[in-house]
């Protein structure tokens, strides 16, 4: 029966080992697309742009698989700025413990400084740093881009905590929101 136990934990363990390779292959093809141009991430506005043939590759798919693009797409983005958020709490309380250190002490060593940087490092629990919560987030799917100018072929929102699409060629966008200028114009008259 032993042989049977590690048989199943081989099988899991092999099982968890292809699913992490999987993820791994899928962030470096989002590397690559932002690498290449193909996306653009605006964290400070929650927009992402992406262009034609990607969206269009997806999109003719299937809703299903637009929906998994988007949704992959969020969580690596949410992992790059998890490991920035991460990598600069700990430099941050490393430098402040070395600080501490060499008002208490007139001079340190590089080995000592290395030293209270890794015991710092290994002391920091996942729960003291803040990461950013799951919000949803604007795309723009763009064709051509010339110099600082676009030309924007959809716009949409996904939230994807609740899997919600909402999506509209920007042209029909455009003219809602003209006729509503044209409107409110008219009324102020």
């Amino acid at each position: 029966m032993k042989w049977l136990k590690k048989w199943r934990e081989h099988r899991q363990e092999e099982k968890r080992l292809k699913w992490l390779s999987a993820l791994s292959k899928v962030f470096a093809i989002f590397d690559k697309m932002i690498r290449v141009g193909l996306v653009s991430w605006n964290d400070k506005e929650r927009r992402v742009f992406i262009s034609e043939p990607v969206a269009l590759f997806f999109i003719a798919q299937g809703a299903g698989r637009w929906k998994t693009f988007l949704s992959n797409l969020y969580c690596c983005q949410m992992y790059r700025l998890q490991q920035k958020q991460w990598n600069d709490y700990i430099i941050d309380c490393q430098t402040k413990a070395v600080g501490r250190r060499r008002s208490e002490v007139a001079m340190l060593t590089k080995a000592e400084v290395e030293r209270i940087r890794r015991t710092t490092a290994d002391g920091i629990s996942m729960q003291d740093v803040d990461f950013p919560t799951i919000q949803p987030f604007e795309f723009f799917v763009v064709q051509d881009v010339v110099g600082d100018k676009a030309t924007v072929l959809w716009v949409g929102t996904y939230d994807p905590d609740t899997d919600v699409l909402d999506m509209a060629e920007w042209d029909s966008v455009r003219r809602a929101i003209d006729k509503n200028r044209k409107e409110g114009n008219r009324g102020e008259e």
